[in-house]
């Protein structure tokens, strides 16, 4: 089986693994329906019996913000109210391997599959820490070079800091090019403006995406996390 849209593209791995599972589901003789949602709102359920073939449902459900909405709900406060702050923090970075899955754990992007040999992951040193797939030109442009082999720490104890270096995870300081930006740290009022506690973001303003199918970017919105834009002029909230 294979969903279809209707403006004739095929569904991305969400909708393909849930798709499997009901095909499964029926193969097994095990009733039931599997429901998987998209990210610009819509929702489909795959129904099944044993005398006919799989059926796709369609139906709206609660939308994600556009960026042009996120851009109207929180610019200003970002821009009046937004701690003045320097990009300068060091991230963990490894080669990506060609195939394999980089998954978000809060499971709110699309798992990225890596397309190609010369990309990264990266894992922002963060108190909720997420790994993303970068370019290559991303990044030499953005991350000083050679990276630092991770030391022992009261955080990381010694099997870990083994088990990443065995990983080929090196820490990598920012090159500080556009330094200044305005950081709004997200609370439980903020989460009110945003139903689904995310928002998409158009390809064309995804920089370190190396997918280069998808039209748009899943990115959730946590509490204690930033929203950020340069301070010297308006920019997508990351």
């Amino acid at each position: 089986y294979e969903l279809i849209r209707a403006d004739g593209k095929t569904a991305g791995t969400r909708h393909n693994s849930a798709l499997a599972f009901a095909h499964w589901m029926k193969l097994q003789g095990i009733p039931g329906a599997v429901f998987v949602r998209s990210d610009d709102g819509g929702c489909h359920v795959f129904l099944h019996n044993q005398h006919a073939s799989l059926q796709a449902v369609h139906f709206n459900c609660r939308k994600h913000l556009s960026y042009e909405e996120m851009m109207d709900a929180f610019e200003d406060e970002i821009a009046q109210t937004g701690e003045l702050l320097t990009r300068d923090g060091p991230a963990l970075i490894r080669p990506a391997i060609i195939g394999e899955v980089i998954y978000d754990s809060f499971g709110c992007f699309e798992p990225q599959v890596v397309q190609d040999a010369e990309s990264f992951v990266i894992r922002m040193l963060t108190a909720k820490q997420r790994d993303r797939v970068i370019t290559h030109q991303a990044f030499t442009q953005k991350w000083q070079q050679p990276g630092k082999d991770i030391p022992d720490s009261s955080i990381i104890n010694s099997k870990v800091t083994k088990m990443l270096q065995e990983e080929g995870w090196k820490l990598h300081e920012a090159v500080v090019r556009h330094p200044q930006v305005r950081a709004l740290q997200v609370t439980v009022e903020h989460l009110k403006k945003v139903p689904t506690g995310a928002y998409i973001i158009p390809k064309s303003l995804v920089r370190t995406t190396t997918d280069q199918d998808q039209e748009f970017e899943c990115r959730a919105v946590v509490v204690g996390e930033y929203l950020v834009m340069p301070a010297d002029r308006p920019s997508e909230p990351t």
